[in-house]
């Protein structure tokens, strides 16, 4: 399925819905992250009584369970779950092996690769290049407001309660 820019919508399925443009190139699996090494590699779970941050290039294996914000800087590699009293920030290029919950807005920058559910209490904006879900791993997106940038591409459910838009 492919919505053009401008498109409004409130649920969706299809493997895949590409937005804005049909994209030639999509992850049938989790992609290898690139990097050759890491700066700072976490393991276990962490639960933040306050923020949490992530810093560009950090990997982190486990569940990320904050009380405040969560932000994770470009190129971040995170093989588990995170999950956000407040918002979530994600930089460009990141990848999430897990679930993305917030209760508040969350963005998702654009080059990104999430596998698990995509799911706000208020608002999701996804980047352009960012990739929810595979066709093999389809996923849901859900929260009440949506905005995903052409070039975005989500494998499974798009649920925009109050309503979702195709834009920049």
């Amino acid at each position: 399925m492919v919505l053009r820019h401008g498109c409004r919508f409130e649920r969706l399925h299809a493997k895949p819905i590409f937005a804005g443009t049909l994209s030639e190139s999509i992850a049938e699996t989790s992609p290898v992250w690139q990097r050759t090494h890491f700066v700072e590699q976490r393991v276990g779970r962490v639960r933040s009584n306050g923020d949490f941050h992530l810093g560009d290039s950090d990997a982190f294996q486990g569940h990320i369970v904050a009380s405040g914000r969560v932000a994770v800087a470009d190129n971040v590699l995170v093989l588990g779950s995170i999950k956000a009293r407040t918002q979530v920030e994600i930089g460009s290029g990141t990848q999430v092996e897990g679930a993305i919950v917030a209760r508040r807005h969350m963005h998702i920058a654009k080059n990104c690769y999430v596998k698990g559910p995509v799911l706000s209490e208020e608002e999701i904006v996804i980047g352009s290049g960012t990739q929810v879900g595979t066709p093999q791993c389809p996923t849901t997106v859900s929260a009440p407001k949506i905005r995903i940038a052409p070039g975005a591409v989500v494998c499974g459910t798009l649920w925009a309660r109050e309503g979702g838009e195709v834009g920049s």
